[in-house]
């Protein structure tokens, strides 16, 4: 028995206001994408006004959009985004939307009939910013299978992915959080407060202040700066 379903969130800030001629286009295949995505196996849910119009809910600003929506589980929200007409409105995302220089869509896993608000969903694109793919929050490129019946992602989780193994320095990150007692976030906080520095003295910090080993230590500040 389903216990979990995968809820997303996509933020887009517009270069101009939805009424403005530049958006045309994108507003007139709305109605279209939308009703595909209601029609789509494994589509369960999507934030919207009474009326049906996503675009009219505008909790974090007039020029930014929400997407919030829950589906059956990653594959079926994954085929739909790239194996439908979606796919062709998202490669024109940058006509209509600035481009971010950090991450906008999110993916987590909810119980079975919970609705996220749009204060989750900015937490989990938070947590997604600020330590990278955990069970907590992932995206499409690293996704996570969902919870075991009765249990939620923990902060800092760093579960294996959907497919195989963590690789790259988060593969470390269950060694870092069983020895030194301290969730991934804790020592990407940390990091951030020095400021910008060099990696190897990131390394050093954490060795010497922290005493982290150096594989420990490197792996942290490698994915740190990656993030940036």
């Amino acid at each position: 028995m389903q216990t979990h379903e995968l809820a997303q969130l996509n933020i887009a800030f517009m270069k101009e206001p939805l009424e403005s001629p530049s958006m045309a286009d994108f507003v007139v295949n709305l109605d279209r994408i939308n009703a595909l995505a209601e029609a789509a196996d494994g589509f369960v849910w999507r934030l919207q006004t009474d009326e049906g119009d996503a675009t009219a809910v505008r909790p974090l600003g007039a020029q930014t959009l929400v997407n919030l929506s829950v589906w059956r589980d990653v594959a079926a929200l994954k085929d739909y985004v790239y194996k439908t007409a979606h796919a062709e409105i998202m490669r024109r995302r940058q006509e209509w939307f600035d481009r971010m220089g950090e991450a906008y869509v999110v993916l987590w896993w909810v119980p079975v009939g919970h609705r996220p608000g749009v204060d989750e969903a900015m937490d989990k694109l938070r947590v997604l910013r600020s330590v990278g793919p955990s069970a907590r929050a992932f995206n499409f490129k690293q996704s996570f299978a969902p919870p075991q019946a009765g249990l939620e992602p923990k902060e800092g989780a760093a579960n294996a992915p959907l497919g195989g193994k963590v690789k790259g320095p988060a593969s470390y990150f269950p060694s870092i959080e069983k020895t030194y007692g301290q969730p991934i976030a804790h020592w990407l906080a940390v990091l951030e407060g020095l400021g910008q520095r060099k990696h190897m003295d990131y390394v050093a910090h954490l060795k010497s202040a922290h005493q982290l080993g150096h594989g420990h230590a490197n792996a942290l500040v490698a994915y740190f700066l990656a993030q940036k």
